[in-house]
């Protein structure tokens, strides 16, 4: 078995870490306990992950039935950046931005207009995806998602 390097290591640490909140907000002492590390390692890596904007501290959870602190809840920041969806039709376009969850964020419909040169069809959907993308170029990530339907 190949053993991991730190650095590739502490990388993985961070996706365990957000496949778990993907599932459920958990505490730091949770991630813990599912992961199989300390908790100091957890609270570094934790650390690591809020100041990246990755995931936030969401709420005090429920203490447990002996009392006690109350744990703090973690979560996904779902709007650390944004698809840019677009659905084609025979003769009409749906852009739209969304966040991590599948919210839209702003939307926009063109009129397609289909011609025989497929940059005379194109250019306007282009346009408008470039509009799209340098008004929220202020998040970290952006991805592009395709959906074709005739």
């Amino acid at each position: 078995m190949k053993r991991l390097k730190a650095k590739n290591l502490k990388e993985q640490n961070y996706i365990d870490i957000v496949k778990l909140l993907k599932i459920g907000n958990y505490s730091r002492a949770d991630l813990a306990y599912n992961l199989e590390l300390s908790k100091a390692s957890i609270s570094v890596l934790v650390e690591d992950l809020i100041n990246m904007g990755i995931i936030y501290e969401k709420c005090d959870g429920e203490s447990s039935s002996l009392g006690g602190k109350k744990p703090i809840l973690l979560d996904i920041n779902k709007n650390i950046g944004y698809f840019i969806a677009i659905h084609f039709r025979r003769e009409f376009c749906n852009i739209a931005i969304v966040n991590l969850e599948n919210e839209i964020i702003e939307e926009c419909s063109l009129n397609v207009n289909i011609n025989d040169d497929y940059k005379i069809t194109f250019n306007p959907i282009i346009k408008k995806i470039k509009e799209l993308k340098n008004k929220y170029k202020n998040k970290k990530i952006i991805f592009y998602r395709n959906i074709c339907t005739w």
